[in-house]
Formats: C-alpha cells, structure tokens, sequence
C-alpha cells in the first residue's frame, strides 16, 4: 500500500508540474500578446533588462490569481510595466524592491492603491511636465528606456512614421535616424553629444532617409512632395505622431536647442497619453 500511495503521490506531483507548466506557457502567450505587444512593445530588443520584464509577468500571474477581470489584469500590468521602466523599479539590486512589491500585492484592491501612490509621488504632473522632458534630453540608442517607451506609445497608439503612411510598429526598432541629418550636424561643427539626443531621432524608413541625405529640417520639410502625395496632404497630422513641433522656426539649425526643448515636451505628453 505505501509503495502504491508513493506512486500515486509521485504522479500527483508530476502532473500537477505538467499543469503548472501548461498555465504558465498559456499565461505568458498573453502576457506577450495583451500586455507587451498589446502595449506597443513589439520587438524583444526594446528590453534593455531583462528585471523589469521578469517581475512584471511575475506581477501579471498574481494579479489573475486576484480577480477575474482581465481588463483590470491588463490595465494594472500594463502601467506598472511602463512605471517599472520609466522609472527603473527594479534596476540595479533589485531583490528588496521584488520582495517588498510582492508583499504589497495581496489583494487587488492593494494593487490599485499601490498604483495609484505611484502616480501621486513618482508620476505626477511634475514628472510629465518637468523630469521625462529633463530625462529625454540626453544621448540615445536603439535600447535607451524612454525611447523605446516613446515608440511602444506610437505602436500602440497607431502613430506613423516620420514622412510616411506606414505605422511605426510595421517598422523594425533600429530604422531611428536624424531630423537633424548627422552629416549636416558634422558639417556645423556640431559632435554626437549634441546630434544623437532622443529627441533628434526618429523612425524613419531608409528610403527617405537616403532622400534626405544631409539635408536640414527646414529645407526638406519646405519641399514635403518629394516624399509623395499623402505625406504632403497629411503633413501636420505626421508631425503630430512623430512629436516633431509644427513651428517652422524651430526647424532651423540656430534655434536647435529650442526644437528639441519642445520635442522633449511632446514626446513626454504622448508616453503619458
């Protein structure tokens, strides 16, 4: 009977591992397809840590165990996923914040309040209007956090891509190029700590960029059907998705510093909308 029961256990155990792992993979399908890709996050590489990505699924599991609203689930999982990369919750030595967030995640009714105090002290108005805007003012690559939340904001949002009908989510992440072209910036005795902040970058396909070769903003944008007939028609509404200030002045190269101040606004606006 022992030798029974013992078996009878073991195959307790070894199913009961082969359910958790069927949930597991069926849970991260949608954790990849409602919460990552669903917030815009289409591409692997926008993921400079992995930290961030791992406690967030972590998060997404717990919070289904809570409730059996899934729009609540994919809402909750979503805002922190974005909070936890602004703001890199869990960079660094991560392992007391992973432990003291779990603690707090016992009920969902925690978990709102928790969010929301995140919003009161870390994600307020001073934030959006004054921090991000300082924060996107800096260098940046293909894996800076705030660019990759900018463009998972226009993938989901269905924003296009600069001088193009095509949305920036049918683009590949590495298609960033200059408004204010590199060689142009070179050529202006200008160096790559001043052309290669985040707000000089944009999605762009490689066509276009080949077109605009050294040209500056305010010349190629003064002759916008050179990149066909539904760009032109719909010019301001593509500057809009692409954060790009309509100000005409401000795409001169003596008033640089100013358009990117003002980009660095829309672009913290968009990520908050």
């Amino acid at each position: 009977d022992s030798y029974l029961r013992e078996i009878a256990e073991k195959s307790f155990v070894d199913f009961q591992s082969a359910v958790d792992a069927i949930v597991n993979e069926y849970n991260y399908k949608r954790f990849d397809q409602d919460i990552l890709r669903g917030g815009g996050f289409d591409d692997g590489s926008m993921f400079g840590s992995a930290n961030a990505l791992n406690f967030t699924f972590a998060i997404f599991q717990k919070l289904l165990k809570l409730t059996d609203d899934y729009g609540l689930v994919r809402k909750l999982t979503r805002k922190f996923l974005v909070f936890s990369i602004l703001t890199e919750h869990h960079g660094g030595s991560f392992e007391t914040r992973w432990d003291s967030d779990f603690k707090r995640f016992n009920s969902i009714e925690n978990v709102q309040q928790l969010m929301a105090s995140y919003d009161e002290e870390q994600l307020g108005d001073v934030y959006w209007n004054v921090t991000l805007p300082r924060e996107l003012d800096k260098v940046a690559n293909s894996r800076t956090p705030e660019w990759n939340i900018y463009i998972a904001a226009q993938n989901k949002l269905g924003k296009q891509s600069f001088l193009s009908d095509v949305e920036t989510r049918h683009m590949k992440v590495d298609d960033l190029h200059h408004i204010f072209p590199q060689e142009y910036m070179k050529s202006n005795g200008n160096d790559q700590q001043v052309y290669n902040r985040i707000a000089n970058f944009v999605i762009l396909s490689r066509d276009i960029n080949v077109k605009i070769g050294k040209t500056a903003p305010s010349d190629y944008l003064t002759h916008i059907t050179d990149y066909g007939s539904n760009v032109a028609d719909r010019l301001s509404q593509n500057l809009a998705d692409n954060c790009i200030p309509a100000d005409p002045e401000l795409w001169k190269l003596e008033n640089y510093e100013a358009f990117m101040k003002e980009r660095n606004k829309l672009i913290s606006q968009l990520i908050r909308e």
